[in-house]
């Protein structure tokens, strides 16, 4: 008795199926991380263990002499970064891919083709910090521009369900919003730009920023405006018109952009990679230089104006250790008409227990609004 075809082309199916379930089972388990594991034998850019880990003191929560946080060389020309596919790739494709990607996909801005290799003028000398604890350290949100918010027992802390829906993330803002108006009680409105989260294994995810203060917006107005008229600011960066005055009512001015971080989807507190924060008291203008920010976002071209810092021995970083997700982390990136903003960026903190998560973050910006 003869096989009819389709129940042979059946058979096949059901065999090119599983062929295709096993590959994948070894795949995930074999030839992924082998991959993995030649693609970081085989990168020489990775950073040397300095030391031995030390065991946990939890006792200790000044991070004092730390050696990596990595500041801007002075140039004559600001400094460019570009960054591809591989910015949003990273926290979610295996690593060899994004390796793979990084090392044949260039980047294109307008008519210039770069290297993401090669960040042009972008060079940085590591320099010794201590990062103290702000939680022993006394000083008000109007002094040094930056404090931390307490939001335990409010439901969307716990009750939000997705952090990555704006529609979600809105519940969050409303609840927080009349904080923040705590923070300035002469302001007439505020409102919230786009949430990112980083640290997280979702695609479009963004990395934690290690190691590179910075400041998301230059202090410098008119080098933005110079900047925008080469690179306009086009509807969906909001930061960058609200920067430029154009979400001003006619009766209103945005003065303050603030940072907004908190953990999410955590379990335990944040211990490695928190957030640190310069006393804005200890940060001068000439310690700021612009820095032209450009990434290829799959087609979508975004431009901006950071800034990057220079160090100076005067200079206060401060962090809150243990930062759990009831707390919210307000900071200041920038002030219109005065020189007063908080430089920021993660490092990997040397003190912490074995059982800690992996540290994820929301982060966001709300611009502030006062009547004229």
């Amino acid at each position: 008795m003869t096989r009819s075809c389709c129940s042979c082309c059946g058979c096949l199916s059901l065999r090119a199926m599983g062929m295709f379930v096993a590959f994948i089972a070894v795949f995930v388990t074999v030839i992924n991380p082998a991959l993995n594991y030649l693609s970081d034998q085989l990168d020489d850019s990775k950073p040397m263990v300095e030391e031995q880990q030390k065991p946990f003191d939890p006792s200790v929560t000044d991070v004092l002499g730390y050696k990596r946080m990595n500041f801007a060389e002075r140039t004559e020309e600001n400094p460019d970064l570009y960054l591809g596919i591989t910015f949003l790739m990273v926290q979610s494709f295996p690593r060899w891919m994004t390796k793979l990607a990084n090392w044949y996909d260039p980047t294109k801005v307008g008519d210039k083709v770069v290297d993401e290799k090669d960040y042009e003028n972008s060079k940085h000398e590591p320099k010794e910090v201590d990062i103290l604890d702000a939680r022993k350290n006394a000083g008000t949100f109007a002094e040094r521009g930056f404090t931390l918010i307490d939001m335990e027992g409010s439901p969307s802390i716990r009750g939000v369900e997705n952090w990555r829906s704006p529609l979600d993330v809105k519940a969050f803002q409303d609840e927080l919003e009349p904080r923040l108006f705590e923070l300035y009680p002469n302001a007439s409105r505020i409102e919230y730009t786009y949430s990112v989260v980083r640290g997280g294994s979702t695609f479009g995810d963004q990395p934690a920023a290690i190691d590179g203060p910075h400041l998301d917006y230059s202090q410098n107005d008119t080098a933005r405006e110079e900047f925008h008229e080469i690179y306009p600011a086009t509807p969906i960066m909001k930061e960058a018109n609200a920067l430029l005055g154009n979400l001003a009512g006619p009766k209103e001015e945005m003065k303050v952009l603030l940072g907004i971080w908190k953990p999410i989807m955590m379990e335990t507190p944040v211990c490695d990679n928190p957030l640190a924060v310069m006393d804005a008291r200890t940060f001068k203008e000439d310690q700021e230089s612009p820095q032209f920010l450009h990434i290829n976002f799959f087609g979508f071209q975004f431009h901006n104006l950071n800034g990057v810092i220079h160090y100076h021995e005067d200079q206060e970083w401060y962090y809150y250790p243990f930062q759990n997700e009831s707390e919210v982390l307000v900071f200041t990136q920038y002030s219109k008409g005065k020189h007063f903003a908080n430089p920021h960026g993660s490092f990997e903190n040397p003190n912490c227990p074995d059982d800690s998560d992996k540290r994820v973050s929301l982060e966001m910006r709300a611009a502030v609004f006062f009547p004229k």
